[in-house]
């Protein structure tokens, strides 16, 4: 099915709060972060199959149309300003920019830049009634062939964290062509599979009931334009209020000081986290109760209706193939635990493993550091785009062979680091 794809080149943005934070960026759109970085910086909006009308972020490349575009995506209640919290050279998406790369920052369905759609009304409940499912079937489609379109790019690279992987798994087991489409997907703290979660945060289980009463239309308000400015000046009144606002992310991701820089809490909790839908909550829930990888269930009449099977079915994640995937974890990641990482292992083929990496230096590297990380760029970062400059090489020598040269024509996909 066509979608309608429509864009914009925009230089400045509205910020979205005032200026009186420790850190300016705490109150700014990204792309007015971007700009403030000293970045070029455009905003594009691409309109889904369905209706959803995306914002995408980019720094476009310093190299014209030999930069090779590369798509980051954040996941659950985040945003394309999480890529953008730490300043250059420690954020990733400067970090790729200064390697020659085009940047683009897509925000999913549901997050304060991607909430209006083409046909209803921003509350209406079927704007919100998603979960990962359709990013996958849509969001992810829709964004790869805009930026391949307004590149000319056949191929391009995708960096995404958390659900930015779940998501692309889903798409990728279910349309296994699709990954010709890319060159590397880097997949930071990869999920599939939760069923072993250990972050306290999982037992807002307990109150889902009373979130959903909360939520009549299916909207989580986790943004809040009055509360979220209020908290991140709050987290920047004394040393003991940025140590009070660390605690939420220790209560998530665990604790890691060596890894957080305080002085920016309030950019970061400015910006996170971000609304989602009821549903894709459900989604997550069901699979920690349920185990595997499955899309969502709808109980047995809803499956029967939607899939028409009795059972929610499980996503072939051994069906992707012909695309590089590097899969980057940590030790500490207590939302990525070590039963639930081998069954993406287990589950994936070998031949499409370019890269399998545990961060070896910070045993309590976290979820949440591989886009915070004080030292993120030298313990993952650095590795990512070495990968990312390797895989591009490959690339450009395949263009010198026959059209219809296979992909495991292109190199070795199997230099793992475990």
């Amino acid at each position: 099915m066509p979608y309608y794809e429509k864009s914009s080149s925009q230089l400045v943005y509205p910020a979205h709060g005032g200026n009186d934070a420790a850190n300016p960026e705490a109150f700014m759109h990204p792309i007015s972060m971007i700009t403030f970085y000293g970045y070029p910086a455009e905003l594009h909006q691409v309109v889904t199959a369905d209706g959803h009308l995306l914002e995408v972020h980019r720094i476009p490349g310093y190299k014209g149309n030999r930069s090779v575009p590369v798509i980051l995506q954040h996941g659950i209640a985040s945003s394309s300003a999480d890529f953008l919290a730490n300043q250059p050279p420690n954020n990733l998406a400067c970090m790729l920019w200064d390697h020659g790369y085009d940047v683009w920052m897509s925000n999913t369905r549901g997050n304060r830049y991607s909430t209006y759609h083409m046909q209803y009304d921003q509350e209406d409940p079927r704007v919100w009634d998603f979960s990962f499912d359709d990013m996958a079937k849509f969001d992810l489609p829709a964004i790869f062939s805009y930026v391949k379109g307004n590149t000319n790019f056949a191929r391009v690279h995708y960096i995404g964290h958390s659900q930015g992987t779940q998501s692309l798994f889903a798409l990728l087991s279910t349309r296994p062509d699709f990954g010709q489409n890319i060159r590397l997907f880097t997949a930071l703290a990869p999920v599939a599979a939760v069923q072993h979660v250990t972050t306290p945060f999982i037992r807002i289980r307990n109150f889902f009931p009373l979130i959903r009463m909360m939520s009549p239309n299916g909207h989580i308000r986790a943004w809040n334009p009055r509360i979220n400015p209020k908290l991140a000046r709050l987290c920047q009144r004394s040393q003991r209020s940025q140590h009070a606002c660390s605690y939420m992310t220790d209560l998530i991701y665990r604790p890691n000081r060596k890894q957080q820089d305080r002085s920016r809490a309030d950019v970061y909790f400015s910006h996170y986290p971000m609304d989602t839908s009821v549903k894709n909550g459900d989604h997550l829930l069901q699979l920690v109760d349920n185990g595997g990888f499955a899309m969502f269930d709808y109980g047995k009449e809803g499956n029967l209706k939607k899939y028409g099977v009795p059972y929610a079915p499980r996503y072939p994640l051994h069906k992707i193939r012909d695309v590089r995937i590097a899969l980057m974890f940590a030790q500490n990641d207590n939302l990525v635990e070590i039963q639930d990482a081998n069954f993406l292992l287990r589950s994936l083929r070998s031949d499409v493993l370019y890269d399998v990496y545990t961060v070896p230096k910070d045993p309590q590297f976290t979820h949440v550091d591989f886009l915070w990380g004080i030292q993120a760029r030298v313990v993952v970062w650095n590795r990512v785009v070495k990968n990312m400059i390797d895989v591009d090489r490959l690339e450009e020598s395949a263009t010198s062979l026959e059209n219809g040269v296979s992909l495991a024509s292109y190199g070795d996909f199997n230099h793992f680091d475990r």
